[in-house]
């Protein structure tokens, strides 16, 4: 036996309680239920329940209980455990993605054409800008430095972390380049890096900031953003700088171009 609720419109299903309790109402007498779905109370006579019974019957509904009026008090069944059951079935299963675990961040992008053998037409950097590397001795040093300097930077290096710090301070570098390695203790903790980090924006947006590790994947913006940086490069494909760092500065300056001529006009 089924009802249709008249305000949220959903179906019910009576049970053999509720029917008898029609039952042994007067005729002039209705039954006072709640929905168990929009909590709005209205009133059933046997005729009703009925008529509207007919449909749907394959359906199953949460059991609805009966609030008689002639009671000291209005009787709801718990029906907490039904709606529980009703939840599971209703919840998408993309919900399920929360309970087994964290949703995976997008793929690090294909760099293969790097080493694969495609021809790639390196850019040179306009001019002779500033490029500092604080990036310790041995290891991809050399290869930085040389790849940096093929590209018309002009390359200082930092002999130790305060150096760097005074470095940035004191010199206006378009490019600074930043090994995971270079402090003790990761960048979480890296004072070097903190400071880039934190720079005042009208100062950070000069700055083209690249990390370089054997834990960050080349070209993949999501590490980038994660570590406030403009690139990551994993230690392998430092060798290959040449091939995208030009275009990827080209496209930082393009993005940011329109942000800085409204800060321009707006006086800031």
């Amino acid at each position: 036996m089924y009802v249709y609720c008249p305000h949220c419109t959903r179906q019910l299903k009576i049970s053999e309680a509720v029917f008898a309790s029609l039952e042994s109402l007067p005729p002039e007498k209705l039954l006072k239920v709640q929905c168990v779905h929009c909590k709005q109370g209205f009133q059933l006579d046997r005729s009703r329940v009925q008529k509207e019974s007919s449909a749907n019957r394959e359906q199953q509904p949460v059991d609805m209980q009966p609030q008689s009026e002639e009671s000291a008090t209005e009787q709801i069944v718990n029906v907490r455990s039904q709606q529980q059951e009703v939840r599971k079935r209703e919840r998408p299963a993309a919900i399920n993605q929360e309970q087994t675990g964290a949703v995976r961040p997008p793929m690090s992008p294909d760099i293969s054409w790097l080493s694969g053998g495609e021809k790639v037409v390196k850019q040179m950097i306009k001019g002779r800008p500033l490029a500092l590397l604080a990036v310790p001795r041995g290891g991809v040093r050399d290869t930085l430095v040389r790849e940096i300097d093929k590209l018309n930077y002009q390359v200082e290096e930092a002999t130790d972390i305060d150096d760097a710090i005074d470095k940035i301070i004191s010199t206006p570098y378009e490019l600074v380049i930043c090994h995971s390695s270079y402090e003790k203790g990761g960048l979480n903790v890296a004072r070097f890096h903190g400071y880039v980090s934190r720079l005042p924006m009208n100062r950070r947006h000069d700055i083209f900031y690249v990390l370089v590790g054997e834990e960050m994947k080349t070209l993949y913006d999501m590490q980038a953003l994660a570590y406030s940086a403009n690139l990551v490069i994993n230690d392998a494909e430092v060798r290959h700088i040449g091939a995208f760092l030009p275009k990827a500065i080209e496209e930082h300056r393009e993005f940011l171009q329109p942000l800085l001529e409204e800060l321009r006009l707006a006086g800031k």
